[in-house]
């Protein structure tokens, strides 16, 4: 997975962090992710574009952190998990107007990105963007 060149980030988090969170949360959460977190942690990057079917999607991470003044993965779990998300999607960013970027954590897909309009019913919001957390990062791109 390519390191992105950060513009705005958190405190990397640490592994054992990240684990007791998913732990007590019961929820199984992509290697990959994790790994990102730990090693990166942004909130915003350079690469920050993907485009797929000639669509392009700017994001902007939720950092793992606990005392962040912004948006985190924390929040956005608590707000969007069980209410939204029914339990099979983890919110791991946002675009400008706060729709958002989900991964996967049922398992039938297990890992996929997916791109979630929020002004929709769930199973409508959803577009494919990549089969892997890893596939996603290494797609983004400096916007054109």
């Amino acid at each position: 997975m390519k390191k992105l060149e950060l513009i705005k980030g958190a405190d990397k988090a640490t592994k054992q962090h990240v684990n007791n969170f998913v732990e007590s949360k019961n929820i199984k959460i992509p290697d990959k992710l994790i790994d990102f977190w730990v090693k990166q942690n942004p909130v915003e990057v350079k690469e920050s574009c993907f485009i797929k079917n000639s669509n392009e999607y700017q994001v902007l991470f939720f950092p793992f952190a606990e005392d962040y003044p912004e948006w985190t993965f924390q929040n956005a779990f608590e707000n969007l998990f069980v209410d939204f998300f029914e339990k099979n999607y983890v919110s791991f960013g946002s675009d400008p107007g706060g729709w958002q970027f989900v991964i996967s954590v049922q398992k039938s897909d297990f890992g996929k990105v997916y791109f979630c309009r929020m002004d929709e019913a769930l199973e409508d919001a959803l577009t494919l963007l990549a089969d892997s957390f890893e596939e996603f990062i290494d797609g983004l791109e400096i916007e054109p």
